[in-house]
C-alpha cells in the first residue's frame, strides 16, 4: 500500500511562481497518518458543524442569535479582534447571499473590509469569508492556516490589498483543484472509511470531510507530533520504486540528486527531509559523490550500486 502513489501517474497543478504540489504525494501521506488525524478530530466539533447547518437550513441567521453565538465560537470570529459591526453585517450577509451558490469569498471579504476591527482598523478576512461561503454551499472548501499549513502556502503580511487578494484566489483555486481531484480521484478512500467510521451518525459532504481531514491533519504538522509515517519515510519509499524499476531497466547504478527528488515529490522547502532519506536508504550500497555546504540541501549527490544489495535497511 506505501507504494501506491509511485504507481500512478502524478497529478501536478502549477500556481503563480512555478511552485508544484503533488497531490497523490499529499494525498498518501494523509493515508498513512490517517489513524491520528482521526482520533485527532472530536465528535463534538463535528456535531457542532451538524448544528449549524441544520440551523442554518431552518432559521433566518440573521435573527438567531443561537446560531451566531456558536458559529462565532465554532469559527474563533471572537478571538479575531473584530467588531461587533463587523460581526453584524457578517451574519447579514450570509443570510442575504441565501442559495446563492456562485458568491465568491473575495466579494464577501471585501464587502467586510468596509467595517473596522475593535482597534479601528479595516481588515481583509478572508478565511472567515470561505466559512461563510462554505455555509452557503458545503461543496465550496475553506481556506484558514491549517489548511494552509498542509498546502505548505506562504502566509507573509501582504499590505497591499491587490497583492493580498491576488494571492488569497491564487491559494483558492489550488485547494479547489486538489480537492476536486482527490474526490474524482478517490485518493482519501482509506481515511474516508475511518471518518464515516467515527461519525455514522453524522451527515456531512466529501469536501467538508475533507475540510475536516485537513484540518487536524494542519493541527498535527503545527504540534509535531509524531505520525506513524513520517515524510522521511514516504520519501525512502518513492526512492525505492525508483531504484528497483531502474534495476529491472538493467542498470547497475543510478546517481541521484537532492534537489530531483525535492521536485518529484512536490516538496516545498523539505530538502532536510529527501536528504535523510536518500543516506538512509539501505537496499544499495551508495557512495555521497556531492555533499551541500550545509550537509542537508538542494546539492546532495548519492550513487546507488544496484547489484550490491546490503541487508541493512537503514530505516529508523
Amino acid at each position: 500500500m506505501v507504494t501506491y502513489y509511485i504507481n500512478h501517474l502524478f497529478c501536478f497543478s502549477e500556481f503563480k511562481g512555478g511552485t508544484l504540489l503533488n497531490y497523490q504525494t499529499l494525498a498518501s501521506e494523509i493515508n498513512l497518518n490517517k489513524k491520528e488525524i482521526i482520533e485527532n478530530l472530536k465528535e463534538e466539533s463535528v456535531a457542532v458543524y451538524a448544528f449549524l447547518t441544520k440551523q442554518f437550513e431552518e432559521t433566518n441567521v440573521d435573527e438567531n442569535k443561537l446560531f451566531q453565538f456558536v458559529f462565532r465560537s465554532f469559527y474563533r470570529l471572537d478571538n479575531a479582534g473584530l467588531s461587533e459591526d463587523f460581526k453584524t453585517h457578517y451574519f447579514k450577509l450570509l443570510e442575504d447571499n441565501r442559495g446563492n451558490l456562485s458568491v465568491k469569498p473575495e466579494t464577501i471579504a471585501q464587502q467586510l473590509s468596509h467595517h473596522l476591527r475593535l482597534k479601528g482598523d479595516k481588515s481583509y478576512q478572508y478565511s472567515f469569508a470561505t466559512k461563510l461561503v462554505n455555509m452557503l454551499n458545503p461543496s465550496f472548501p475553506i481556506y484558514d492556516s491549517e489548511v494552509a499549513r498542509v498546502f505548505q502556502f506562504s502566509t507573509y503580511h501582504l499590505s497591499d490589498i491587490d497583492k493580498k487578494i491576488d494571492r488569497f484566489n491564487i491559494y483558492q483555486k489550488q485547494i479547489n483543484e486538489a480537492y476536486k481531484f482527490i474526490l474524482q480521484e478517490n485518493l482519501l478512500e482509506p481515511t474516508f472509511e475511518q471518518f464515516n467510521y467515527k461519525f455514522k451518525k453524522y451527515s456531512i459532504t466529501d469536501t467538508k470531510k475533507i475540510d475536516f481531514i485537513f484540518w487536524s491533519y494542519g493541527k498535527l504538522l503545527s504540534n509535531k507530533k509524531d505520525l506513524s509515517t513520517s515524510q522521511t519515510e514516504l520519501t525512502r519509499d518513492y526512492i525505492r520504486s525508483k531504484l528497483l524499476h531502474a534495476k529491472e531497466a538493467g542498470l547497475q547504478q543510478v546517481d541521484l540528486i537532492s534537489r530531483n527528488i525535492h521536485k518529484e515529490m512536490g516538496y516545498i522547502n523539505r530538502f532536510p527531509t529527501v536528504c535523510d532519506a536518500m543516506r538512509t536508504l539501505g537496499i544499495f550500497r551508495l557512495e555521497e559523490i556531492q555533499s551541500p555546504p550545509k550537509g542537508r540541501g538542494a546539492k546532495l549527490k548519492i550513487r546507488y550500486y544496484l547489484n550490491e544489495v546490503i541487508e541493512h535497511t537503514g530505516i529508523e
